[in-house]
């Protein structure tokens, strides 16, 4: 059996070692046009900010290694051009000799991965101080021209994973650096709520975020860009620009032998990693995965999703029964020190998928406070008619990527928001606390879905808007409602609420609120208890309510 894998990198490596790992008999050859294999990528912008301290090091292995260990043939510098799918051929080209080549298959596997996207403004434009962020070459040009250049600015285009990753990087090798996005907010695939956080990390540490601002306009000299000019009118000057505006799936080789796309636009595959053509498989960035709660299609470019796709594909190949069981899109990024997470939904696609979802955001120490523990942000999204957990994003300065592992992994066998609170999670004073923040999630989301529900600030702000009878208490003590409260709100703090029930309506409707919510749920409980009916608890509190609506808090007058 002849096995040809088109992609030299994360995916088409881990097929290839698991076809291996499964039999000996097997012929296994991988075609690369790039020049570097089994390169961590993902990781490049690390070495402009002198974390990585060699560019050689993102290469991991050599095509001599791979050939020794494990008798596969590896073909760097060799680009596949055509495939005979009836003949099971392909043919391509040696891009350092010019010299065409031919090779048979019995099994053919597409791992060569996406292709970065630009804006159009960009497009068939090159410069020579414009860079991309994607393969170990980028990597080598990118830091000869920090070294040999010394650039004093930069503008970085796109604050997704990478675009925020070269953000750090570069400010860390000391670049003022400016970033635009024609987004609202950074990392947009989180929710709003979530990710405005994330521009406030990028300004307090001196990068400044301008969203809503698309680049439109170009102009160089030379053969370098001076600026950009954006959809808002701004122009911006740097010395260096980085296009980190994402990634769409290589496809046309396999679209040209008639493997069928999926509605992500990436190659469709099945549990096997098998396109509509027999023997013919899709694995890693040119892909189209599918999500594990929904099971709705997705394109999901993640290093992690690859080496699950890689190996899957390996293993049925040569005999296996390992089948994809999708994804829940975990990932996380390191910023200015601290880490950003998700996993699973967020409240907008659940809303999006036609489910009502109960939200949570609360804060909550990641390690004891007397220990010197910080505060983490968490997000999360249940459905209160099975109680499944659907998504979690986090944010925080420590613990985060811990938690947020913990939470995919009960997603990912199905847990209940009930069973989070009864997982045996280690716990000494210096790591962690005695309620972890995941059972502490589990716990309030379960009271919220079972007695007492929770509100959003956007289900607050539509309550308000419509007129309805609503009352909005304030159980914070006198002295801040006075400084800072939601405007028709009333104060009657926690401690003295029990004397102040005969002067509230039951019929109505009511939401309490306190600084970050955890009051506010005694308040809750303590109406609850008493007979009223519709008492809600304001999410996240004051605290997350002001993150997106500063307009609507009242203030004391100085």
């Amino acid at each position: 059996m002849e096995i040809i894998i088109i992609g030299g990198v994360i995916a088409g490596i881990e097929t290839a070692l698991q076809a291996r790992k499964n039999s000996e008999d097997v012929k296994i050859t991988i075609y690369d046009r790039d020049y570097d294999i089994a390169h961590t990528g993902f990781a490049t912008h690390y070495v402009a900010g002198g974390v990585v301290d060699n560019v050689e090091q993102l290469t991991l292995k050599t095509p001599e290694w791979f050939k020794s260990r494990y008798n596969i043939d590896i073909h760097t510098g060799h680009d596949i051009t055509k495939i005979d799918y009836e003949n099971k051929k392909i043919m391509g080209v040696n891009l350092t000799s010019d010299e065409e080549f031919e090779a048979t298959f019995d099994a053919l596997v597409f791992a060569n991965g996406s292709v970065v996207t630009v804006p159009p403004v960009f497009r068939d434009k090159e410069f020579t101080n414009v860079f991309t962020i994607k393969s170990v070459q980028n990597a080598r040009k990118l830091l000869s021209f920090v070294e040999e250049k010394q650039p004093k600015t930069a503008i970085v285009i796109g604050t997704g994973y990478i675009g925020l990753g070269v953000s750090e990087q570069l400010t860390n090798a000391g670049i003022n650096v400016k970033t635009v996005d024609f987004l609202e907010y950074p990392m947009a695939q989180l929710d709003h709520d979530t990710s405005v956080h994330i521009a406030d990390i990028l300004e307090v540490n001196g990068v400044s975020f301008h969203g809503n601002e698309g680049v439109v306009e170009l102009a160089s000299h030379n053969g370098e860009l001076d600026s950009v000019v954006t959809s808002q009118g701004n122009k911006y000057e740097a010395d260096m620009f980085i296009v980190a505006t994402g990634v769409r799936p290589n496809t046309e080789l396999a679209e040209s032998i008639g493997v069928e796309m999926g509605s992500s636009r990436a190659i469709k595959v099945d549990d096997k990693l098998q396109t509509n053509l027999p023997d013919v498989y899709a694995v890693g960035d040119v892909a189209e995965a599918y999500h594990a709660v929904t099971k709705a299609p997705i394109y999901l470019p993640l290093a992690t999703t690859a080496v699950k796709m890689g190996r899957i594909a390996g293993d049925v190949i040569t005999g296996g029964d390992m089948r994809f069981e999708g994804v829940l899109g975990t990932s996380a990024v390191r910023l200015f020190g601290q880490t950003i997470a998700s996993t699973g939904m967020t409240e907008d696609a659940a809303r999006r998928a036609g489910i009502e979802p109960e939200v949570l955001v609360t804060t909550k120490p990641a390690v004891l406070k007397i220990m010197g523990g910080k505060d983490i942000l968490i997000k999360a999204v249940a459905e209160p008619k099975t109680e499944r957990l659907l998504g979690v994003q986090i944010i925080g300065p420590e613990g985060v990527e811990r938690r947020i592992d913990v939470f995919a992994t009960a997603m990912q066998f199905g847990a209940k928001v009930s069973d989070l609170a009864n997982i045996d999670l280690a716990f000494t004073p210096p790591i962690s606390t005695p309620l972890d923040p995941v059972m502490y999630t589990g716990l309030l989301l379960s009271e919220a879905i079972k007695k007492c529900p929770l509100m959003t600030p956007e289900q607050l702000n539509e309550m308000i808007e419509d007129d309805q009878e609503l009352t909005i208490i304030d159980v914070r003590s006198e002295e801040s409602y006075k400084k800072a409260h939601i405007q028709g709100a009333i104060n009657l703090p926690i401690d003295s609420l029990r004397d102040s029930l005969n002067s509230l309506n039951k019929k109505n409707k009511i939401v309490v609120y306190c600084g970050l919510g955890e009051s506010s749920l005694v308040a809750q409980e303590i109406l609850v208890n008493n007979g009223f009916e519709k008492v809600y608890n304001l999410t996240g509190g004051l605290s997350n309510y002001r993150t997106l609506n500063e307009e609507k808090i009242s203030k004391e007058s100085k």
